[in-house]
């Protein structure tokens, strides 16, 4: 009878172990895109603001990434966004001047959130030029909507400016 009882539990824990090793293997293939590349930038290599707005739009397909290459192009997009309750912002963007522009350019990733209660948090960059942001999704949200404006500066140096957005949901319960 011990015998028999040592000999399930042994086949017990072998099933067990099995299983989660089979598990753990799934979850990172899972996480992973194939033929991917998994070089990362530093993510303090690009500082990130964020600036809430209550501007909110149904007709455009959101997240809207825009590049931002000289105090021209900074002006003609706070005029378009001015009226939004976007005064953080233009307070934000009258920090850049032309010095700023000759060896720098901004990327701003415009996204659009049903609940004002969603963060987010500029993750990492990859090589192939994916910028992953999480969304942190609180257990509780509020009903209103909002807009964000995520700033990020780049050197001149930093190669192509065409980027792609990954968002990512996060829930912080």
């Amino acid at each position: 009878m011990k015998k028999m009882a040592t000999y399930m539990m042994a086949v017990l824990v072998l099933m067990t172990i099995g299983c989660q090793d089979k598990d753990k293997d799934k979850d990172k293939d899972k996480d992973k895109d194939k033929g991917e590349d998994e070089t990362e930038m530093p993510i303090d290599e690009f500082p990130a603001l964020y600036i809430r707005t209550s501007w909110f739009d149904d007709e455009r397909k959101y997240p809207i990434t825009t590049i931002i290459s000289s105090l021209k192009d900074l002006e003609q997009y706070c005029e378009l966004y001015q009226g939004y309750g976007s005064t953080k912002l233009q307070d934000a963007m009258n920090a850049y001047s032309n010095d700023f522009f000759a060896s720098n350019f901004l990327v701003v990733v415009m996204l659009q959130e049903g609940s004002g209660s969603i963060r987010h948090k500029v993750e990492k960059m990859k090589s192939n030029s994916d910028i992953v942001i999480y969304r942190l999704l609180p257990e509780a949200q509020s009903a209103d909507m909002a807009m964000w404006n995520i700033i990020m500066e780049f050197s001149n140096d930093h190669g192509t400016r065409q980027f792609h957005v990954k968002l990512i949901n996060k829930k912080l319960y």
